[in-house]
């Protein structure tokens, strides 16, 4: 499959417009100098050669060649002999043998550098008294090609300068939004473990409070701060003399003068 596309690609290509004909069996066709062998087919184009599978190849049409035209034409042309030469070069332009056309151009242009037909073919044109191509005349006159358009060099530092410009703000945006993103999940995070303590102290105080409630809370005789006993506990009248509170044993004292009075 990639072979025979291979072989279309090539074939949509240009070729000269008077040669053999090979026909391939997917209706690809070649123009050019054929030369078969037992197992291959080569045509001879423009811009080089190209060998077919004998097997790809439905049939083969003979036919006048512009190379061998184009062959016998410059073997019988004087070495001195430039507008001889610049015509042919013209000649095989016409029948899109570009490869060869260009040769032959600046073969003209050796011989006769200030040749203007040949000039303008290769792309030449005249510039404060010089040949030059299209690239040397732009940068000569301080353009650059940048982006598939000439644009001066100053204008194209200014442009390169104002993306990277450009770039640096979107970077320091986004490490911004970055570091405000984080600050928010800190923040988010805080106010969870805030929650979370909240919640634990609310369940400590249900639970104390429960337990508060939850005990025997009594005043004995001649005590002056209350004693909070377990339930399983029984009411005692009687406090050891050791743990009796002192406020109970001035009133005792007292008592006992008064019975000696």
């Amino acid at each position: 499959m990639k072979y025979a596309a291979w072989i279309v690609g090539l074939a949509l290509l240009r070729v000269p417009a008077r040669a053999d004909e090979v026909v391939l069996r997917n209706g690809a066709r070649f123009e050019g100098r054929v030369t078969e062998s037992a197992s291959s087919v080569v045509v001879e184009l423009d811009y080089g050669t190209i060998t077919l599978r004998r097997s790809d190849v439905a049939r083969i049409h003979r036919g006048p060649s512009a190379l061998d035209e184009l062959e016998r034409r410059a073997a019988a042309l004087r070495p001195g002999d430039v507008e001889g030469r610049y015509r042919l070069a013209r000649w095989a332009a016409e029948r899109d043998l570009l490869t060869r056309a260009r040769k032959l151009f600046e073969e003209v242009v050796v011989r006769e550098p200030d040749h203007a037909g040949a000039r303008a073919a290769l792309g030449y044109r005249r510039h404060e008294g010089r040949w030059m191509t299209e690239v040397e005349i732009r940068a000569a006159e301080g353009f650059v090609r940048f982006r598939g358009r000439w644009v001066l060099e100053s204008e194209a530092d200014a442009i390169l300068k104002r993306e990277a410009e450009r770039g640096a703000e979107e970077a320091r945006r986004a490490e911004l939004e970055l570091l405000r993103t984080r600050m928010l999940e800190a923040e988010a995070a805080a106010n969870r473990a805030r929650a979370a303590v909240e919640e634990l102290r609310a369940r400590f105080d249900r639970r104390r409070w429960d337990w508060i409630w939850g005990q025997v809370i009594y005043l004995p005789p001649f005590q002056c701060f209350p004693r909070i006993l377990p339930r399983p506990l029984k009411f005692q009248n009687t406090v050891p003399q050791e743990r009796r509170p002192a406020c109970e044993t001035r009133q005792r004292d007292a008592g006992t003068e008064g019975f000696s009075r």
